[in-house]
């Protein structure tokens, strides 16, 4: 099980805004195919299957 901390959240969802803010420069700048514009997909795709999982825990410990 992951351990969420006090914060967990806001930290996940703040972190994720601000990678979709740089996914979205990147890819105005260098293209869409850029690999720094991959980079940063994949990147933002971690973030957010994290936040997925945290909310998934949530509810299972809620149950």
């Amino acid at each position: 099980m992951i351990d969420f901390g006090i914060g967990y959240e806001d930290e996940l969802l703040t972190s994720i805004s601000k990678k979709r803010q740089e996914l979205i420069e990147v890819a105005e700048t260098c293209g869409i195919k850029n690999q720094k514009t991959v980079k940063q997909s994949k990147e933002l795709d971690v973030l957010i299957n994290l936040y997925q999982r945290y909310v998934f825990q949530c509810q299972v410990i809620n149950e």
